[in-house]
């Protein structure tokens, strides 16, 4: 099987701590992660760099009362930070303002 993609020589961050590795991609999914560095068809220099699996961002402000990004741009700037996930913040009501959900949908529920 060939191999896509070599990060190599960077510092591979996970929930079980930091370590400097080769990460092999294979058909878009990581297949090895070691010592060794095998042929691929691209090869990536990613010595003294940090290499994340992918990054939770738990409290965006995507198309909030205050921002002025829209899912587009706030989703594709996330990428380029290797986020792979955002969760919106729930804005709260103010008093007599109704609901936070009904105004955050602009009353366009059951539109899907």
């Amino acid at each position: 099987m060939s191999v896509d993609t070599v990060f190599a020589g960077g510092i591979l961050v996970t929930s079980h701590g930091m370590f400097q590795a080769n990460l092999e991609i294979r058909d878009g999914r990581i297949a090895i992660i070691g010592d060794s560095v095998p042929k691929a068809d691209r090869t990536i220099d990613a010595t003294g760099k940090y290499i994340f699996q992918g990054v939770v961002d738990p409290h965006t402000h995507i198309k909030g009362y205050y921002s002025q990004e829209s899912y587009e741009t706030a989703t594709a700037a996330a990428a380029m930070g290797d986020i792979t996930t955002c969760i919106n913040f729930a804005w709260q009501s103010w008093a007599n303002t109704g609901s936070g959900v009904d105004q955050y949908l602009g009353g366009r529920r059951n539109t899907a």
